[in-house]
């Protein structure tokens, strides 16, 4: 099945029947952002990374649409903008359907003297009232004008953009991970794509709690929206997103993640207090320290893209830290008897041969100084 863009925006301009379209117009929609200043256009990319990727499509995120138009004083028609998932509009009897599309603004073109804002307050719109449907990540977002007179209205005109919603493909683990004191090295490859610009982080928890792995996390470099699907130990596509993988299947450590893990909480959401690393530039292996001793850790990686866009986390593998042991450690754990410290002699015997070896060595010396001398 193919793939639905992420977020698509639709202007629709309508006239009703006898009007002269040139009359009333609308030469372009554009989108500010209200934390920024006023008078700022976002462009396509900014609206992509900041509100229709499906990393930030944050419902409550406030967005100001503002709509340039051609005044008409003179038409006696009505227009209306409405948002929608759908055409938002019955081509049996031109009414607008209301019951998948919400009406933004609506009054009479003759009053129009300035462009059109569409903002329920001075800070924006929010991008629930846009999307509607629970800003699902995943379906078409229209926004058209209408114009007519009474409740007819027609279409005759419109413009389009695709954001971006498509995460990476998977990555895949690489062996298990491995503990050391206070640390713990993961290893993992990427899925069989030829995508550029991915980056990867760690996640960890408490194999035992499932609390985070580290007291101060480091900040996620992905962007968080809906729950991506619950974690897979196979590196497989879920969804139809990435590649089917090929590791081992599922284990009881994944299971119990997919079980318990909710919405958007714990490492199933994505949860920023479970990061384990830094932002990643490139697959392979990597340390995560500054982890407890006799504890054991479940360490997953995740995958995103620079609009935030980010996969499933892959599940890893657990491992235990444990303290290092030197040379002299390992003989006693061994069952090493020998104490350290110092050294000694075996008995009177070896005193002896120790006495007698000394007096050996200083007659050689004086005999040796002798001879020099009788030369």
């Amino acid at each position: 099945m193919p793939r639905l863009a992420a977020a698509v925006v639709v202007l629709a301009i309508v006239t009703a029947p006898g009007l002269a379209w040139a009359q009333f117009a609308v030469s372009a929609i554009e989108f500010y952002d209200p934390d920024a200043s006023p008078d700022r256009l976002l462009t396509e990319q900014d609206i992509k990374n900041k509100y229709f990727s499906k990393a930030n499509c944050e419902c409550a995120k406030s967005i100001r649409l503002r709509l340039r138009i051609t005044q008409d004083r003179s038409s006696p028609d009505r227009f209306a903008v409405v948002a929608g998932s759908g055409t938002c509009l019955n081509t049996t009897d031109g009414s607008i359907l209301t019951d998948t599309c919400r009406i933004l603004k609506e009054g009479r073109i003759s009053e129009q003297d300035q462009d059109i804002e569409i903002t329920t307050q001075s800070d924006g719109i929010s991008v629930a009232t846009l999307m509607v449907d629970n800003c699902d990540k995943d379906r078409e977002l229209n926004v058209y004008v209408f114009t007519g007179q009474d409740t007819t209205w027609t279409s005759s005109f419109s413009t389009t953009f695709t954001a971006d919603g498509i995460p990476p493909t998977p990555p895949k683990a690489n062996g298990d991970p491995v503990g050391g004191e206070n640390l713990v090295r993961v290893s993992f490859t990427t899925g069989a794509t030829t995508q550029t610009d991915v980056r990867y982080q760690i996640l960890c928890e408490i194999a035992n709690t499932r609390a985070p792995g580290l007291k101060h996390p480091p900040e996620p470099g992905y962007g968080r929206c809906l729950a991506p699907a619950p974690p897979s130990a196979d590196g497989g596509a879920s969804n139809g997103e990435g590649d089917a993988g090929a590791g081992d299947g599922g284990n009881a450590a994944d299971a119990h993640a997919k079980s318990e893990g909710s919405a958007n909480t714990g490492i199933t959401g994505l949860d920023p207090s479970y990061v384990c690393s830094e932002t990643l530039q490139a697959d392979g292996s990597t340390t995560i320290s500054g982890l407890e001793n006799q504890v054991t850790y479940r360490f997953y990686v995740v995958a995103f893209d620079l609009h935030g866009n980010a996969t499933r986390p892959i599940l890893l593998g657990e491992a235990t830290p444990v303290l290092s042991e030197d040379l002299w450690e390992r003989y006693k754990r061994s069952g090493g008897k020998a104490e350290g410290g110092y050294c000694s002699t075996a008995g009177p015997l070896g005193a002896g041969w120790l006495a007698l070896s000394l007096l050996g060595l200083a007659l050689l010396v004086r005999l040796g100084s002798r001879r020099g001398g009788q030369r």
